[in-house]
Order: structure tokens, then C-alpha cells, then sequence
């Protein structure tokens, strides 16, 4: 386990980084990567944006989540979602350009879903809090049963399939947080596409959504045709 600390005083950049080794092999090498990440974000003027997506993913794995609260802000990488209803067809379809948005990045992201934000003054979102799935009584379905529809939904929807996407859960102190790892993608399998059949009448339809900020930003019609043109003639 590893945490800092910091209030010290001084210009607010005084952190102790302490870690206690687990003896399974593999778990030591994680830790001190983690240890290392978190000590040059906690130093860095621009903490904790200087965060990978997999260094946050090793936090979540190493039940250290807490220590981005209120620090780790909605950007490029990084989106939290509190609730995804999958029995819906409407929040499968925002499931999958969730995911599919961090394929058309160059970096690839990471989706945190049963997460809460608050909103800062500007619209910007920060990390709150973990909410479980399965700690909400109300949640139709156990954790695994979400988890393996959320691949389906990957599945079905984004075309080409995303390589080393990663959709899994983590158990830790406040519940199993679940989570979409979107690693960067070959830019020749890019643009990725999301597919539905939600128009009225049963039309299909299909979109390229791509990462903006902390918000997702489809590809225009004019870009879209130029995209076709240039791939095509």
C-alpha cells in the first residue's frame, strides 16, 4: 500500500511517499511504478494532469483511488461516468462512443464508470467519489453480468474491434469499481466507428466520435465526406 501526504508545509509540494511490499512477485515492480508516478505528478506543476491513463488504472488497482479526489479532473484521458443503464438501447449506444472516442485519440483514455464529479467554477469536472454498482440496492444487475454486457456492447458497436481494449472490475475498500482501458490505437485501424439502429423506423445510422477536452465531439458531415473522398477516390 502506498500513500503521501501532502500537507506539509512550504510551498505545498513536500510529499511522503511511504509503501509497505506485498512478497507475490509483480506486485512489488507495480507499486514502485506507482510510487514513482504519483511522486513526480505530486511535484509537478500541473498535478495530477501529468497522470497516464494506466497511472491512474494502477492506482485503482492498488485501492489508492482516494488520493486522486478532488485533484484528478475530466480531460483528454479521462472520463467518469456515475451511471450507464445497459438495458437501454440508447445507453449502449453512449457506452460504446465513450469508448470509442479514446480509440480515435493518439493517447487512448481510460472511462471510469460508478464515479461521481463535481463541477468547478469554468465547467470543469473533478473526481469526487467512487459509487459501486454494487453497492446500490437498486442496480438491476451484479457486477460481472454489467461487465460482460459492456464488452458485448463493444463488441456489436464499434467497428474495427479495438485492440487491447480492456473492460473489467476492480474490487476495492468502497465496492468493485468498473472500469474501460482504451490503449493507443494503430493509426491505420482509425477512424473507429459507431454503429446503431436507433433512427425512427428502424433506419441505422452510424458516427466517428473522437475526444475534445472533457467532452466528445463527433466528426462534422463536411469532415466526414472528406474523410470518404480521401479514403475512396
Amino acid at each position: 500500500m502506498i500513500g503521501f501526504d501532502g500537507s506539509g508545509g512550504g510551498d505545498g509540494n513536500s510529499w511522503l511517499v511511504t509503501a509497505v511490499w506485498h512478497e507475490r512477485e509483480g506486485e512489488m515492480s507495480a507499486a514502485a511504478s506507482l510510487a514513482e508516478a504519483l511522486v513526480i505528478a505530486a511535484c509537478s506543476t500541473n498535478w495530477p494532469d501529468s497522470l497516464t491513463p494506466t497511472d491512474i488504472l494502477q492506482a485503482l488497482k492498488q485501492d489508492l483511488t482516494h488520493l486522486l479526489v478532488g485533484h484528478l479532473t475530466e480531460g483528454s484521458e479521462f472520463d467518469a461516468k456515475e451511471l450507464i443503464d445497459l438495458r437501454n438501447s440508447s445507453w449502449r449506444i453512449e457506452l460504446a462512443k465513450d469508448i470509442a472516442q479514446f480509440a480515435n485519440s493518439p493517447a487512448g483514455g481510460l472511462l471510469l464508470i460508478d464515479a461521481k464529479t463535481n463541477k468547478r467554477p469554468g465547467g470543469v469536472e473533478v473526481f469526487q467519489k467512487l459509487a459501486p454498482l454494487d453497492m446500490n440496492p437498486k442496480f438491476p444487475i451484479t457486477v460481472p453480468v454489467f461487465v460482460q454486457k459492456a464488452r458485448d456492447t463493444a463488441d456489436a458497436h464499434i467497428h474495427p474491434m479495438i485492440s487491447g481494449l480492456e473492460i473489467a472490475s476492480i474490487k476495492t475498500r468502497k465496492g468493485s469499481v468498473i472500469y474501460a482501458y482504451i490503449p493507443p490505437q494503430d493509426p491505420r485501424s482509425q477512424p473507429f466507428i459507431v454503429t446503431g439502429e436507433d433512427l425512427p423506423g428502424g433506419g441505422h445510422f452510424f458516427t466517428i466520435p473522437r475526444r475534445r477536452g472533457d467532452g466528445n465531439l463527433p466528426v462534422s458531415p463536411k469532415e466526414l465526406h472528406r474523410l470518404i473522398a480521401g479514403k475512396l477516390w
